[in-house]
């Protein structure tokens, strides 16, 4: 199965760690491409990297039928722009 995670805030980071720990492809990814990056090099998602990847929110939305779930996070507006493609 194949997660794409929403937001990285503090839940949106613990959801792709555990995915991943769980042995399932994760794509996460944040509107602020700063946030995308400091969670890929940060201490949560460290040594998880053959599990993890990071995509731009404008990519996930053109590519949502590769993922089985989508895990949004509790910060993430629902009339987001990816929420409301999916």
């Amino acid at each position: 199965m194949r997660f794409l995670v929403m937001g990285l805030g503090k839940s949106g980071k613990a959801v792709a760690r555990l995915l991943a720990l769980k042995g399932f492809a994760v794509v996460v990814t944040d509107d602020d491409p700063a946030v995308v990056s400091s969670a890929i090099a940060g201490p949560e998602l460290a040594g998880l990297a053959n599990r993890v990847a990071a995509a731009p929110v404008d990519k996930v939305i053109r590519t949502l039928d590769g993922f089985n779930t989508v895990v949004v996070s509790p910060g993430v507006p629902m009339d987001h722009r990816l929420i409301r493609s999916s």
